[in-house]
Order: C-alpha cells, then structure tokens, then sequence
C-alpha cells in the first residue's frame, strides 16, 4: 500500500511539473499585438480608419464631425495625441497641421491626397485604400487583416449605393443650389447644380440677390446647405425663392464602424424626402 501511495505521489508530481511547463511554455508565446495609435484630423478619415482597423487601432479625431476643419481651434491635448500616435492621417487642406505636427512625427505623417469629396463613395473607397496602406505600414503583422476589412468596407459601400439607386434615379436632373462644399457629393448624384454659395458669414448682400435671381429664373426645387459650413446659409434665399430646404453633413456622424455609410444613406434619405 505504502508502495502505491509513493507511485501516485511521484506521478502526480510529474503532472504538476509538466502543466506548469506547458503554462509557462504558453504564457512565452508571441505577446499580443498593441493596438496602433492612430491620429485622424477628421471623422471621414476617422470613419476609414475605424472600418479597416477596427478593434486593432486606438483612434483619436481631432476635429468633431460638425465643425469645420479650415475652422478648427486646436487644443494642447491635441498635440499630445499628435506626438503620441503611430499614424497621423490627414487631408492636406488642414492649415493648423503644418504648425503643431513636431519635426520627429514627419515620418508618421500620411496624407491622403485622393482629389474629390471624400463623401462620394469612389473617393471614399480610394481613400480608405491609402489610409488601408497607412495601417499595413505601420503594423505589417496585421496587414492582412487590414486589407480584408478594406474589401468588405468597399462591398458595404458599393452594395448600399445598389440599395439606394431607385432614389439616385428619381434625384438626377433637379435643379437646385447648394453650398460649395456640397457640390461635389450633389454632382455625383445628378443634380442640375444652377448656383452655389460659401458660409453665412462670406455671402454678401448683392451676392444673395443675385443667387436668388439665379435661382427664380432657374426654377430651383431645393437649396442644400452644408452642416459644417453653417446649417442655415441657403435657407433665407430659399425662402424667397419659395424652394424647399435641407442641411446635409459632409463628415459622417458616428462612431460605429459603418458611420459614413450610415451618414450616406442619410443624406441621400434627406434629399429624397424633399424632393
């Protein structure tokens, strides 16, 4: 009996010394990879960050999505983050850049560089293509995760258009006015763009009448406004004009994976229904 207890205890000894090889064997693997911080000036280059890194990137966007980057006031905290990030992503439109981006975060810096509003969906996925490049740079060992998010992003956007083609349809060929930083999206749409206009505060009397003469003598249907060039600069002259009026966003609004497809359809949603 003596005997027995002495072979247990001697296996069981082994076990234990054999788990705590395979833990300490396990516990020395390949450490998990830190997510990559990145930096991105606005929501539409954050929006693509997001939906390729997903949970593999720690994203900060220095401008909220309903102000405007040309008018942005940039905080200490923001050059913080700035000097702490992996990737900076930005536009090149952004003046404030070249003044807080240090000399040692050069090689972080990726500009986008893709002509065309962002919030048309060919320029949109052509964007995220290049900020996909960023990530793949700056984290080799997830590159392929990368790049396989991109392919369904782009999938998500191209079958929401396919969606909402019946209302594309029905928009082609209207006639209105619109902000400045709208026409692009409104072109890529079809609309029969007859004036367009700047900020509330840039548009001068004389200015206004002769938008709103262009717009009577135009039939304009409908004044769009840009929410972060100022949510109200067209609904004056549409009034006078007696022509519907609409504010869209030009930076998704969200923080989901999907915020610009989201903001998209919304947009297109807003336009239909006033039309």
């Amino acid at each position: 009996m003596g005997t027995s207890i002495t072979i247990v205890k001697r296996y069981s000894n082994i076990i234990i010394t054999l788990l705590s090889l395979f833990l300490l064997i396990s516990g020395c693997g390949k450490p998990a990879t830190k997510q990559v911080r990145v930096v991105a000036t606005t929501s539409l280059i954050g929006s693509m960050a997001r939906a390729v890194g997903r949970n593999a990137v720690e994203l900060t966007i220095i401008v909220p999505s309903g102000m405007c980057p040309g008018h942005f006031d940039v905080k200490p905290s923001d050059i913080a983050n700035l000097s702490n990030a992996d990737v900076i992503l930005y536009h090149g439109f952004e003046k404030w850049m070249d003044k807080i981006t240090a000399p040692e975060a050069q090689d972080k810096l990726h500009k986008l560089g893709v002509s065309g509003s962002a919030m048309v969906p060919e320029f949109h996925i052509e964007s995220a293509k290049a900020v996909t490049e960023a990530l793949c740079e700056a984290e080799p060992g997830k590159a392929n995760v990368f790049r396989e998010n991109m392919s369904k992003y782009a999938g998500t956007i191209n079958s929401t258009v396919q969606e909402m083609n019946s209302l594309l349809v029905n928009l082609k060929g209207k006639k209105i006015a619109c902000a400045d930083m709208q026409k692009d999206f409104l072109e890529w749409i079809g609309f029969d763009i007859v004036a367009t206009y700047g900020r509330p505060e840039d548009i001068t009397p004389v200015e206004m009448a002769e938008i709103i003469k262009a717009a009577k003598m135009g039939k304009v249907e409908l004044f769009v406004d840009n929410l972060q060039s100022g949510p109200k600069a067209g609904a004056t002259m549409a009034e006078e004009v007696g022509a519907k009026h609409v504010t869209l966003t030009n930076f998704p609004i969200g923080k989901t994976w999907d915020a610009y497809v989201v903001s998209l359809r919304d947009n297109i949603n807003k336009l239909s229904y006033k039309t």
